[in-house]
């Protein structure tokens, strides 16, 4: 390998610091972070094209990340959106080094994913100091004799600094204009350039061990578990006989409840029918997604020599994913019913989107196991959660919790301002619109979201994003203003 790719990656990291430094340095990320995954991206993709003969669809995984840092940072504001998009982001970098490494990512094992994710957490920990110590050729920089003359000339150096501070000591001591003069050319204020050189140099330091994944990739190499196919039905299929009984034993006693109606559910339980469905809704999410590495792991130590065997595993597969399927449906019924008395939240939107995924990847696994491709699943587990999130931030989840609400004040239930005025500003434009309808109370609660989080980053560039920008004008369309505002104070 010939030495510029080496140079390009230690200064673009360098690069990397010093606009880590100008564009993070602000309390709310906006486009700032999207700008720097974006050079980010484009240095790895630089530094890869200079190796020889650099593999295909490395930038694909690239874009990715760059996508869903606009997404989460110069569009949306909501916290667990953005929180869902930076993981997606280190996703989408951690493909792309899998990608360089020549990992054929559509037929990758999970183990091949949870392996380079923690390859990228031990290069991001060794940083720059894999780069100057394994890769940089010093030995070919300079001879010996160059070596000798730096040396000397260090030490020349050394000797120098404290007979400068000796004599300029005494000086300083013998004469006040002398002694002025000094101390005006060392008091340095050194917080801010401390604060600068930590952060530029965490940012380097970390995008270092980033960029030499595509330097040096190596090829990600797992020896199967013992057990890996070794496993016959009776270990595998008693345990899966049980769940299915256990879940087709659950999916009746639903049924009974669903057809029974609201007396039934009364009389058998005692509760009323919201707080039936309050109940439980989470764990049956739990149950749901727990199928999925059931079946994984039971697939995996199954031994494929016997074609009875996997016959018969496949067909308690198939029945199993069907009865998760009618577990799904029950939870977002129940989450539907309980969403009808008591409004919709976020933690209700994104579980019963949580859900929907998991019955997508129940669906994705009947899928590989029918074409005895069950090496596929991981990248369509993984592009589906891409898709998934993608979508989310289509949707916009504040909006439309805030949305479901008013319309719920609006037709004489129970507002909760209080839980609407801890929405992103994603939301505010849906509340300003509804702004005339609410009375006096309900505004001055709402202010909060309206106001404040609409105006984070409005006089700093950096940290501007559009759903905020947004929310500000439909702020001013609204007529909220700060004598509005300062009426509502106590």
């Amino acid at each position: 390998m010939t030495h510029r790719p080496i140079w390009t990656a230690l200064g673009g990291a360098a690069l990397l610091g010093a606009l880590g430094d100008l564009l993070l340095r602000t309390n709310t990320w906006g486009v700032n972070f999207t700008l720097w995954v974006l050079a980010l991206a484009s240095l790895a993709w630089v530094v890869l094209q200079l190796r020889a003969a650099p593999p295909r669809g490395v930038g694909l995984w690239l874009v990715v990340a760059v996508f869903f840092a606009f997404l989460g940072y110069a569009w949306r504001d909501s916290e667990f959106l953005r929180f869902w998009n930076f993981l997606a982001i280190l996703a989408a970098l951690s493909m792309a080094i899998l990608r360089a490494a020549g990992v054929d990512l559509l037929v990758a094992r999970i183990r091949v994913y949870v392996a380079i994710l923690g390859r990228l957490g031990g290069s991001l920990a060794m940083g720059a100091g894999s780069l100057v110590l394994h890769d940089v050729p010093w030995g070919t920089l300079t001879s010996d004799r160059a070596w000798r003359r730096m040396g000397r000339h260090a030490l020349g150096f050394g000797i120098a600094v404290p007979a400068l501070f000796v004599f300029g000591g005494l000086f300083a001591s013998a004469d006040p204009v002398f002694e002025s003069m000094a101390t005006r050319l060392i008091s340095w204020d050194l917080e801010p350039v401390v604060s600068h050189t930590m952060l530029a140099g965490a940012v380097a330091w970390l995008s270092a061990g980033y960029l030499r994944g595509f330097l040096r990739p190596k090829a990600i190499t797992l020896p199967d578990l013992p057990a890996a196919g070794r496993l016959g039905f009776p270990e595998v299929g008693i345990p899966l006989a049980t769940v299915v009984t256990l879940f087709s034993i659950f999916v009746a006693i639903q049924a009974t409840y669903l057809f029974g109606g609201e007396e039934f559910v009364r009389r058998a339980t005692g509760m009323g029918f919201a707080d039936y469905a309050r109940r439980g809704f989470f764990e049956l999410v739990a149950a749901s997604a727990l199928v999925v590495p059931l079946l994984l792991v039971g697939h995996w130590a199954l031994t494929k020599e016997d074609a009875v065997t996997v016959h018969r595993f496949r067909i308690l597969a198939f029945a199993l994913l069907l009865l998760v399927d009618l577990v799904a449906v029950s939870a977002l019924w129940r989450m539907r019913l309980y969403t009808s008395v008591y409004g919709l939240t976020q933690d209700r939107l994104y579980a019963a989107t949580f859900i929907l995924w998991v019955g997508l990847l129940l669906g994705w696994f009947a899928l590989t196991l029918r074409q005895d491709r069950t090496e596929r699943f991981a990248f369509g587990a993984v592009v589906s959660g891409f898709a998934l999130l993608a979508v989310l931030n289509l949707i916009n989840p504040d909006a439309l919790v805030a949305r479901v609400n008013l319309a719920r004040g609006d037709a004489g239930k129970e507002l909760d301002v209080s839980y609407l005025s801890r929405l992103s500003a994603d939301a505010a434009p849906t509340i300003a619109g509804s702004w005339v309808q609410l009375d006096s109370t309900e505004r001055c609660a709402l202010l909060h979201l309206v106001g404040y989080r609409s105006g984070r980053g409005a006089h700093d560039w950096r940290s501007w994003s559009f759903s905020r920008s947004r929310a500000r004008r439909a702020v001013r369309r609204s007529g909220i203003d700060a004598t509005y505002a300062a009426n509502c104070n106590p």
